[in-house]
């Protein structure tokens, strides 16, 4: 098994590198900065290259980009190559991070249902596609806007 470092500065000379958001069970996020637009992403490496997690990776790549929907973080770029090659996929950055950071909907019904009814939109999209959400909670719900 290889475990990779952090990456280089710039990855594919076009997204460089700013800081590690956090890490999984298969793999890293970092905060990267596209070099052609000044557009802040989140970047996801594998780590662990067993065929098992580098199967999982690309199989997590190919559900998010079939999931076209505006409450669904969609990817904007990707290299998935081989399973000891460098592999990643560029994301939408959540830059309010997730629903468990948060607790300023609780006291507003209001907002607690718009908040679930685009949750359950995007579910429902998934579904659509014959694609189930196995680990749906707070920390997996991704806050790219602040409101509801």
């Amino acid at each position: 098994m290889i475990v990779q470092q952090m990456p280089k500065n710039r990855i594919d000379d076009r997204f460089k590198t700013i800081k590690e958001l956090g890490h999984g069970g298969q793999g890293k996020v970092y905060l990267v900065t596209d070099t052609q637009t000044s557009k802040k992403y989140a970047l996801k490496r594998i780590e662990k290259t067993s065929e098992e997690s580098f199967r999982r990776f690309r199989k997590e790549a190919n559900v998010l980009k079939q999931v076209n929907h505006p409450y669904s973080i969609k990817i904007v770029h990707e290299k998935i190559t081989a399973k000891d090659d460098e592999n990643y996929y560029v994301m939408e950055f959540a830059k309010h991070g997730n629903l468990q950071d948060h607790d300023y909907y609780i006291k507003d019904v209001v907002m607690c249902l718009r908040l679930f009814r685009k949750i359950c939109l995007a579910v429902k999209a998934a579904h659509d596609k014959g694609i189930l959400h196995r680990d749906l909670k707070p920390k997996n719900i991704l806050l790219v806007k602040n409101k509801f």
